[in-house]
């Protein structure tokens, strides 16, 4: 029925379909209906769309939309592909939640105006101890972009659940640049961290932050190497200077013209003219000529960008929640806690001789599940409920009875034999202190003459009512007559004789 639910959203929508009668089986993050019943659940979320993990889809316009308004129906086509994009989103690994609202264009009337982009805002719920980088962000613009006709990735906004922006990304100079990649650095690191506990202690069962502290200095170096081989001219410079002048003939035009080539037809040269010629030459060769030439040695120059960026230190402080023993906090032991440790600081790369620290503690993050105290009255109910818990709570009751029965009865004769032992023994020291040092004990009276019949029915009276006044005194004295009948009454024959 649903897939890629959260939690909240699962037990949201098993609530649903039990008040509903809808028999339905929870997965880890799904849940399943019946074959028979699919289509009746389909139904239930289709008018419901308000419940947590809901999504909206094409499956609004199954309904029929007769009477419909355009406005109706544009709102519709913007939720159905909200919750389909959505949907498609929540796919991804890593994502448990996402939300998405598209701002749509709007055509202008007539088309005097330009129309307004469309737009789209994003919100991921990440997992814990998952992580969407620059390049997944990017990648899911570029989703959301090609679901939508005329929306373009540059247009799209992706934030997450902890209000960081993913896309697009921001560039404001190297410092914002260096907590963006600081930033970058520790939520990758946190993730492994935190994927390691996950399987370790389960989930929210601990807490686990990472800082690191990041070199992003670049240090530029140049290299100049000259070496051997054809050498470029790095210039060149050329210059003639002429000769002195010389001393002319006479001021005038005809003085200062140069020599005429002889004619021919003359057959003599005079002697000025023969002179001319090699005074010329001369001047050109006395010109002087300077060049001066400037050449560069080949060379090669090398630049060295060292350590761009640079991880000076990192730093894990973990808290572990512990056991729970009768309700009360036990934490764990050390070795269990070294061993945590020791895989914290494999997992995010900690190196103690850089300075690394990894920190790990274990404190009472959970409370325990302590049950409510029933009422007495309701807890025996409930005992006696079963028949087995029936016949011992009868068995024991007897057995109790009795006990107090035969309690009862050996304290009341221990009672009563205390008594009469006490009243035997005044009898006795009565009857001894009377008798005076080394005297006889007095002569028995007479025997009184046989009772009558009249006399006889007195005393049976007499003896009747003190033994109604003291039962316990009569039956002590019958016990004496009973076992002093032979001797005694031989010994009072015995006196009676001797007197």
């Amino acid at each position: 029925l649903a897939s890629n639910l959260s939690p909240a959203d699962r037990t949201a929508l098993a609530l649903r379909l039990r008040r509903e009668g809808i028999e339905f089986m929870l997965g880890a993050y799904s849940v399943s209906v019946p074959a028979s019943q699919i289509a009746h659940a389909r139904r239930l979320l289709d008018a419901s769309p308000d419940y947590p993990g809901g999504i909206e889809s094409f499956s609004l316009f199954d309904r029929s939309t007769m009477g419909q308004s355009d406005f109706d129906e544009q709102v519709n086509y913007q939720r159905s592909l909200q919750g389909e994009i959505e949907r498609t989103l929540m796919d991804i690994h890593g994502i448990d939640n996402a939300r998405v609202l598209l701002a749509m264009q709007n055509s202008p009337a007539f088309g005097l105006a330009p129309a307004e982009a469309t737009r789209a805002s994003v919100m991921l719920t990440i997992s814990r101890g998952a992580m969407i980088d620059s390049v997944a962000a990017r990648a899911i613009a570029y989703l959301v972009a090609g679901s939508v006709r005329g929306l373009s990735a540059e247009n799209v906004t992706i934030t997450g659940n902890d209000g960081a922006i993913l896309f697009p990304p921001q560039r404001e100079g190297e410092l914002s640049e260096a907590m963006l990649l600081r930033n970058d650095f520790e939520r990758r690191l946190q993730g492994k961290a935190a994927s390691l506990l996950t399987h370790i202690m389960g989930e929210n069962r601990y807490a686990v932050e990472v800082a690191v502290d990041v070199d992003t200095s670049r240090v530029s170096s140049y290299d100049d190497l000259y070496g051997k081989g054809d050498q470029t001219i790095l210039s060149e410079e050329h210059s003639s200077t002429p000769p002195a002048a010389t001393t002319g003939g006479i001021p005038g035009l005809t003085s200062n013209l140069p020599a005429l080539s002889p004619s021919p037809a003359a057959t003599a040269t005079s002697k000025t003219a023969s002179t001319a010629v090699p005074q010329a030459a001369r001047s050109l060769a006395q010109m002087s000529t300077r060049s001066i030439i400037n050449y560069k040695p080949s060379s090669r120059r090398i630049k060295t960008v060292s350590a761009p960026v640079r991880i000076k230190q990192i730093t894990v402080a973990a808290v572990l929640d512990g056991t729970y023993e009768g309700g009360r906090f036990r934490p764990l032991p050390d070795e269990r806690l070294h061993a945590i440790k020791a895989l914290l600081a494999a997992a995010v790369g900690a190196q103690p001789a850089r300075g690394d620290s990894v920190e790990v503690q274990s404190a009472a993050l959970s409370q325990p599940y302590e049950p409510s105290v029933l009422n007495p009255v309701d807890q025996m109910r409930r005992w006696l409920s079963e028949p087995i818990h029936m016949v011992i709570a009868a068995g024991a009751a007897l057995l109790i009875l009795v006990l107090i029965i035969w309690v009862g009865k050996r304290a009341l004769s221990m009672i009563v034999g205390s008594r009469v032992k006490a009243r035997s023994a005044e009898v006795e020291e009565i009857g001894v202190e009377s008798l005076p040092a080394g005297a006889a004990p007095p002569a028995l009276p007479a025997p009184s003459p046989e009772p009558t019949g009249a006399d006889f029915d007195t005393i049976r009276t007499e003896l009747n009512q003190q033994v109604d006044r003291d039962p316990i005194a009569a039956a002590e004295v019958l016990r004496k007559w009973l076992s002093n009948s032979n001797g005694g009454s031989s010994e009072v024959q015995e006196r009676s004789t001797t007197e």
